[in-house]
């Protein structure tokens, strides 16, 4: 989601902003900062990359494969989870950042100024309204994200103390010579 509505935003600012200026407005800002989009875009396509990793190494290794390595596949997972929490809120608060801090002149900040002059003048050229929800859902699936990763931590660590709690239980039936649990 977050690749399309990046490209999708860059391809209308990319093929607009050399327009010519109209009554001395310009279509973007000058020198409007990209660099957000740009780090939001590389972050969608690495983790759309590191998915796919994972989803052809169950195609290819199975489930077996990946018991195996279980655990370094757990402690790979702790690592990721704390990562892509960090990765994801560092897209978000750049966004929200640098909309906050530039006045207006970023993509994001820029489409959404519904009080601006170059609404007017490029509103048959430019859907600037379609660029500001895209950024908008840009944002909103930064957090989507952070939230759906935080939510997939929880369930990691409450599987593990359950695992854990399991086996201390069954350990301590198997030294009191009451048989296997649930017997």
């Amino acid at each position: 989601m977050v690749i399309g509505l990046s490209i999708t935003s860059f391809q209308i600012f990319l093929s607009t902003r050399h327009l010519e200026p109209i009554d001395n407005v310009a279509p973007w800002a000058k020198n409007t900062p990209l660099w957000p989009q740009i780090l939001t875009l590389v972050i969608a396509c690495i983790s759309f990359v590191a998915a796919l990793i994972v989803i052809f190494g169950y195609i290819f290794r199975g489930h077996r494969g990946a018991e195996n390595v279980s655990y370094f596949m757990t402690i790979a997972t702790i690592i990721g989870f704390i990562a892509w929490v960090v990765i994801w809120a560092a897209a978000g608060a750049s966004l929200q950042k640098v909309r906050d801090n530039s006045r207006g002149s970023d993509m994001w900040g820029w489409a959404c100024g519904k009080t601006t002059k170059h609404h007017e003048l490029f509103k048959n050229k430019i859907n600037y309204d379609l660029v500001c929800i895209m950024q908008d859902w840009n944002f909103i699936c930064t957090l989507i994200h952070v939230g759906t990763v935080v939510m997939s931590a929880a369930v990691w660590a409450f599987a593990l103390w359950r695992i854990g709690v399991r086996s201390k239980i069954s350990k301590r039936a198997g030294d009191k010579g009451c048989g296997v649990l649930g017997e």
